[in-house]
């Protein structure tokens, strides 16, 4: 398959999946957001369908490249509600500092069990001590 088809199919790929999303958050009431599902179905499709990663990667990489275009709404909109964003300057810190810290917090956790795990298995396998840094 050439590089425009390999494009090609990436785009429908990622188009369908973000549709796709719309058409389940219409029918099945969800709480979570139509492009999330969306995502969500991409992944899936990446998961069983491992052969179209490197079409999806040729046709998103353009997106990937120039991403700091997509956040253009966001600084309008921080520039529109300044002075909401001012009266709650407080709260929004502390949430936004507290979820981030719970956010490492966890993943160093699941982190450190990951690898305790995967050195169990190495020690087990192998039947003795790993040299350096136990």
């Amino acid at each position: 398959m050439n590089k425009a088809v390999k494009i090609v199919v990436g785009s429908l790929a990622i188009l369908g999946c973000y549709y796709a999303g719309i058409i389940v958050t219409q029918t099945i009431p969800s709480p979570l957001p139509a492009p999330l599902v969306g995502l969500l179905l991409l992944l899936a499709l990446l998961f069983l369908v491992p052969r179209v990663e490197h079409a999806i990667a040729l046709s998103s990489a353009p997106l990937l490249k120039h991403m700091s275009l997509f956040f253009v709404p966001a600084v309008l909109g921080v520039s529109l509600y300044w002075s909401d964003i001012q009266a709650h300057l407080f709260s929004l810190t502390v949430a936004v500092v507290g979820i981030t810290a719970l956010c490492l917090g966890i993943t160093a956790w699941t982190a450190s069990k990951i690898l305790r795990n995967q050195k169990l298995r190495f020690v087990k396998h192998n039947g003795h001590r790993m040299q350096g840094n136990d």
